[in-house]
């Protein structure tokens, strides 16, 4: 293995362990957003009742980690694609500029395609936790991540994994692009 081989075999290691952090540390914090954002009633709780009530009522601290696994599944994935498209891009750019630094369409450009070609493994494993997330505790419709995926591929086909994929294009082409 050459040494250029090896060191895009350790960034994509070292982005996957900082993206299984990213996910172990923050998920805490996102099924409380999405509880708040998909709340009902008249009057919307705080974000620490939400966490109680979590807690309280789902099986402990743990539960604050519901829908982990597609995000975790697919975080590999996502690191290579958006580094392999990114990179790659940047490479043909240069090669077009002949050698001379990209303008910022250019750079903009090349993250707003590692966003887009990123959706493809994103938009599922985002909408599976988000539905484990978001159903009712006392009539469950899911077992668990592995039982929504199952449930929805059977029930939906392809098509249905990929529900709310245009805006999540959207976010993701014009967020990798400006960043």
């Amino acid at each position: 293995m050459t040494d250029n081989n090896k060191s895009v075999v350790l960034e994509f290691l070292a982005g996957c362990l900082a993206g299984f952090s990213k996910i172990y540390s923050g998920q805490p914090f996102d099924i409380v957003k999405v509880r708040l954002q998909s709340y009902q009633g008249d009057v919307r709780p705080s974000p620490l009742t939400v966490v109680s009530n979590i807690i309280k009522n789902e099986g402990g601290v743990t539960a604050l980690w519901k829908g982990s696994l597609p995000p975790l599944l697919g975080i590999g994935a996502t690191v290579s694609i958006q580094f392999g498209v990114n990179e790659n891009v940047k490479k043909y750019f240069i090669k077009k500029n002949e050698g001379k630094k990209m303008t910022p369409a250019q750079l903009l450009a090349a993250g707003g395609l590692a966003g887009f070609s990123n959706c493809i493994v994103s938009a599922p494993a985002e909408h599976f936790r988000i539905r484990i997330q978001t159903q009712s505790k006392e009539n469950p419709v899911y077992k668990g991540s592995v039982d929504c995926m199952k449930k929805i591929f059977s029930q939906y086909g392809i098509r249905g994994a990929f529900r709310g994929v245009v805006p999540t294009i959207f976010r993701d082409s014009i967020g990798y692009g400006s960043y």
